[in-house]
Formats: structure tokens, C-alpha cells, sequence
């Protein structure tokens, strides 16, 4: 069995952050999916899923075409870490039981119910005062525009 145990969000949420913090909000310069996928080193077929999905739940603007791309529905300072783990992972997320058993609840807790209730208080609320702003500030391969919307290079 060995290994490391880990508690993380899965690899589809943290490529929705990694990517969504390098976009601008509203009024910015749009970025294609490919050249998204290029700069984040993330894989673009499915880098374009999670677009598709985040644009369907009204995180994101899309245009195809040209002069076309990517931008934040708002501004990145507005958009909670929460709001976009809940978009990808589901609203039940965190689980209720961190031992993963079915029947842990009031009635009938496990050792160690009170603790994951506590700890995934904590974490929800970490997460519901990080913003993307914050991410971006944190990410080192997004671009930097220094060009029109129609091209985007990196400073």
C-alpha cells in the first residue's frame, strides 16, 4: 500500500484555477484556448472541457473567431477559490466522512466526524477568501500583455 496519502482538489479544479487566473475580467484582452493551454503547460483538449463547462456555469465570456477567446464573466477579485472549486468539484465536495464511510453522520459518527466537520469549515472558508486576484498575483507563466487584443505577447 505505502505512498504518500494526500487530501487535494482534484487535478480538473486545479487546472480550472491555474488557467482562470491568468485571464482578465470584463473589458480585457481575450486569450485562445490553444495558446492558454501553451503558456499554462496544461493539456489543451482538456483544458478546453473545463472552459466549456466553467462558460456554461457563467464564469467565463467566449467568443470564437479571430479576434476572439477567453475572458472572466468578472473581475478576478471578484471570483471566490470557493465559487470555482464548487463549480468543478460539486456543491458536496469535501465530503461528509474523511475516513470515506457511508453511514458517518450525527447519529452515527466516526472517531473522527467532529474533527472533519471542524477542518472542512476551515478550508471553505480559506478557500471563500482567496480569490483568483490572488492567484494571479501568485502565478508565474501567465502572459503579461503588452500588444493589442488581437495578439498577445509575453513581456
Amino acid at each position: 500500500m505505502g505512498g504518500v496519502p494526500v487530501l487535494s482538489l482534484s487535478q480538473a479544479t486545479g487546472y480550472a484555477i491555474r488557467a482562470m487566473a491568468c485571464l482578465d475580467g470584463p473589458g480585457g484582452v481575450p486569450l485562445h484556448v490553444e495558446y492558454l493551454a501553451r503558456r499554462t503547460k496544461l493539456p489543451k483538449p482538456y483544458l478546453s472541457k473545463i472552459i466549456q463547462a466553467l462558460a456554461a456555469k457563467g464564469f467565463l465570456k467566449t467568443k470564437r473567431g479571430y479576434k476572439g477567446g477567453i475572458l472572466l464573466s468578472r473581475s478576478p477579485e471578484r471570483i471566490t477559490l470557493l465559487k470555482v472549486v464548487e463549480a468543478v468539484e460539486g456543491s458536496n465536495w469535501v465530503g461528509g466522512c474523511l475516513m470515506g464511510m457511508p453511514r458517518c453522520g450525527r447519529r452515527r459518527a466516526c472517531p473522527l466526524h467532529l474533527f472533519w466537520q471542524k477542518e472542512s469549515r476551515r478550508i471553505k472558508l480559506e478557500l471563500r477568501s482567496q480569490t483568483l486576484g490572488d492567484m494571479k498575483k501568485f502565478q508565474v507563466r501567465c502572459p503579461k500583455t503588452v500588444a493589442s487584443a488581437r495578439y498577445r505577447t509575453i513581456a
